[in-house]
């Protein structure tokens, strides 16, 4: 088949082109990408930062009442009588703007008592805040108050106080001017329709500082806690929900974000633009520079092909060397060697990077665990337990003993199966017993060699993340098999287990050099990997509330020497 010959010009137009155009694109995704996480990660601060303002602006204005309750608990204290308990609260109005009527009941709903400054008694919608505050001494309680004027809200404050002159249980109850608090709302700027809505545990409206605010219990009824982003009134929405403290209510922030996305998509249009005046001016200059140098190179085509057809071929006697043909091929030989070596320098350098890279990953242990299993054996020897102590130190001198290994990176199966049941037995120990273990391995593979200090990483995650605070006993499961020469191992567990989504993310985090998670399943694959290579695999399958088997594959190895 005849070779095609394609013009120079050709395969420079299009290199330079491919190669600007993957330029071009690549920065464009990167500039959008980081414009569109920075802008969204300060907006997210704005929005943190506002939510924690509005909510400890509530949480003062709560704490005031409460210590408006304690200043009156401390006048009854005192065994004052009722027209002093009422003059101690005409003073309280005069100090205190917002508070409107305070009301003194017996258990019986009697009044007793009351200021002399408001109405004669403030109606209320039910006797809530009265069975409340009589049921539980230890609680107060707050009620909001239904009022004719839409401009007026006040809420109810009552308690159960301790008389102490007759040392029995009264009823405190407090009306509330809520306005402050709500001209605060006003003045924070959320956005377009951005708004306040304050619910109490079984999710009645408090408080809100929009109209239609019940289309917002289905957002509220799915998030507990924390941020949501949701999408309602035609707008997109950063919803955040927190507690109230000293009160059984939540407070939910809604924050319009609109103007975030319209910045994000305002910087993607300029990036289109911008990227295709690039290209455009990249089209030109390639055509410009290409022009340039294949112009010159077509002369030079053109005036060697007349040469040749119009001189007669020199004939080259034999034995005789052209000189300038000796001395390429010289300077070819040499740059070869020269390349040769430069290879074998960096074969060498990988080799010895990688072995460096192995060790560090080797020695990244956990201090913490020595911390705790000293202190263990500090507490069972406090506490008498000293043959319990003393199977801790033996087993804790085995495992470092193995851990060390004279330097060796590659030790026998079998004293990684008993590196392991030391640690099993001293964490056993340490949570006195919470969990059972069991270690089968098949005798055909205790021999084999295998890199140390890979199972104990992946025992550890079993404990820490699938067995602590598990309420029902744990167990975890380890089988040691040669499976189509191959050396398999399997660690179970009956934990919580992962979800799918999990798992994903551990695979992601597995090639991320930029993610760090110490000693661990990714310190382990990257391990095997810098060992074995592709040769090797680890494999993960788990189930909520099941559990989680962690499968690990390698080739099996016979005095440090790979099998067949």
């Amino acid at each position: 088949m005849k070779r095609k010959n394609i013009p120079i010009r050709a395969v420079l137009l299009s290199t330079s082109l491919l190669l600007y155009l993957i330029f071009v694109i690549a920065l464009s995704v990167f500039a959008c990408v980081f414009f569109a996480r920075s802008t969204s990660e300060k907006s997210n601060e704005l929005i943190n930062a506002t939510a924690k303002q509005i909510t400890y602006n509530y949480e003062n204005y709560l704490n005031s009442i409460l210590n408006t309750a304690s200043v009156i608990q401390s006048e009854l204290n005192e065994e004052k009588t009722s027209e002093e308990l009422s003059s101690s609260f005409d003073s309280l109005m005069e100090l205190k703007s917002e508070l409107l009527a305070v009301e003194l009941y017996d258990t019986e709903k009697n009044l007793l008592c009351k200021d002399t400054r408001s109405a004669e008694v403030y109606p209320t919608a039910s006797d809530q805040w009265f069975t409340s505050a009589s049921e539980d001494q230890t609680i107060h309680f707050f009620e909001p108050m239904i009022n004719d004027d839409a401009n007026v809200y006040n809420i109810i404050f009552s308690k159960a106080l301790t008389n102490g002159k007759f040392h029995k249980k009264v009823i405190l109850k407090m009306v509330i001017d809520f306005k402050e608090i709500i001209e605060l709302n006003y003045k924070t700027d959320l956005g377009e329709n951005g708004h306040i809505t304050v619910i109490d545990d079984q999710y009645n409206i408090v408080y809100s500082s929009t109209e239609d605010a019940a289309q917002d219990l289905r957002f509220l009824k799915n998030v507990i806690l924390g941020q949501d982003h949701v999408h309602t009134r035609g707008h997109a929405f950063t919803l955040n929900l927190d507690t109230i403290g000293n009160s059984a209510w939540r407070i939910a922030i809604f924050y319009n974000t609109d103007d975030v996305k319209q910045a994000i998509e305002s910087f993607l249009i300029v990036v289109i633009i911008f990227s295709t005046g690039m290209l455009a001016a990249g089209v030109c200059a390639a055509l410009f520079i290409t022009r340039k140098i294949t112009v010159p190179i077509k002369k030079l085509e053109t005036t060697m092909a007349k040469i040749e057809r119009e001189m007669t071929p020199v004939t080259i006697k034999d034995g005789v060397a052209i000189k300038e043909v000796t001395n390429l091929s010289l300077a070819y030989n040499k740059m070869i060697c020269q390349i040769r070596d430069l290879m074998d320098q960096v074969v060498t350098e990988q080799k010895n990077q990688r072995k460096s890279e192995l060790k560090a990953l080797q020695h990244q242990i956990n201090p913490h665990f020595l911390y705790n299993t000293l202190d263990s054996i500090v507490y069972m020897i406090n506490d008498d337990r000293k043959q319990d102590a003393q199977k801790m130190i033996i087993a804790l001198a085995k495992l470092f003993r193995i851990s060390i290994s004279r330097g060796n990176n590659i030790i026998p199966v079998q004293d990684e199966i008993e590196h392991v049941r030391n640690y099993l037995l001293i964490q056993s120990m340490r949570y006195k017993n919470s969990f059972s273990y069991e270690i089968t391995a098949a005798p055909e593979c205790l021999h084999c060699k295998i890199m140390k200090l890979i199972l104990q990483p992946i025992v550890e995650n079993c404990i820490y993340h699938g067995l602590k605070n598990k309420i029902d006993p744990g167990f975890i499961r380890i089988t040691a098999d040669i499976e189509k020469d191959n050396l398999v191992f399997k660690i179970a567990d009956n934990g919580y287990g992962m979800k799918e989504e999990t798992i994903k993310l551990l695979y992601e985090r597995f090639n991320n050099p930029d993610l760090s998670d110490g000693v661990g399943l990714k310190n382990v694959y990257q391990r095997l990997s810098l060992y074995y290579g592709e040769r090797a695999f680890l494999h993960i399958e788990s189930e909520i509330d099941c559990g989680t088997e962690i499968t690990l594959s390698v080739p099996v190895e016979v005095n440090g020497n790979e099998k067949n």
